[in-house]
């Protein structure tokens, strides 16, 4: 219902709707935000997520220092420890962008967009997210490869600016994910980036 929340009066005059007739996948909904976006920077959340008050705020502190190009904030869960596997190895498991930390540049490869801050000369400079990404995967990976290049000391990753992730995927979710993944756009990526291929476990 977000929409119709997005609607009333309170955040009419304050929020901008962009909507798609049709599903167009994620590099696109995204595109479309960028053109529209005026700022000096642009915020990426995706819809499963939670923030707290100061989210914003905290980026834009973080974004006045002139060597920060991007910032991914710290993805966490509201829930227990469960007895899951993969739910543990998701949140808890020694991976990510919390094996880097948070004082030194973060390798475009842990950059991910589902809660990121970027500069807004930085993204022309990088272009937008390649529409032809269509299905699940990837978009990310090859969007951050391409801002990387340009700024490869620029990305970083802050432990202080948390949020919390909802409706997480069962492992037979995330596996039908990949297949897609695999089937569809790695075969696009790896044409225009042959490179990517030890990124992707394409090699």
């Amino acid at each position: 219902d977000t929409k119709n929340l997005l609607e009333r009066s309170e955040w009419k005059e304050r929020c901008k709707i962009i909507q798609h007739p049709n599903n167009r996948g994620l590099a696109a909904t995204r595109n479309s935000g960028i053109k529209t976006a005026t700022g000096d920077i642009l915020i990426f959340l995706d819809c499963d997520i939670e923030v707290r008050t100061d989210f914003i705020s905290r980026h834009v502190e973080l974004c006045k220092k002139p060597q920060i190009i991007g910032i991914l904030s710290n993805i966490r869960t509201r829930k227990p420890v469960a007895k899951n596997k993969f739910y543990r190895y998701i949140f808890f498991g020694k991976r990510g962008a919390r094996v880097i930390g948070t004082n030194k540049p973060l390798p475009f490869n842990y950059f991910i967009l589902g809660c990121t801050s970027i500069k807004s000369y930085a993204l022309k400079k990088t272009g937008k997210f390649n529409e032809m990404l269509c299905k699940y995967g990837g978009e990310d990976l090859e969007f951050a490869y391409r801002l990387g290049k340009n700024y490869p000391e620029g990305l970083f990753y802050s432990e202080d600016i948390n949020v919390y992730m909802h409706n997480v995927k069962t492992l037979e979710e995330a596996l039908s994910n990949y297949n897609q993944y695999g089937q569809y756009n790695v075969p696009i990526i790896l044409k225009q980036f042959p490179e990517l291929a030890p990124h992707m476990a394409a090699d």
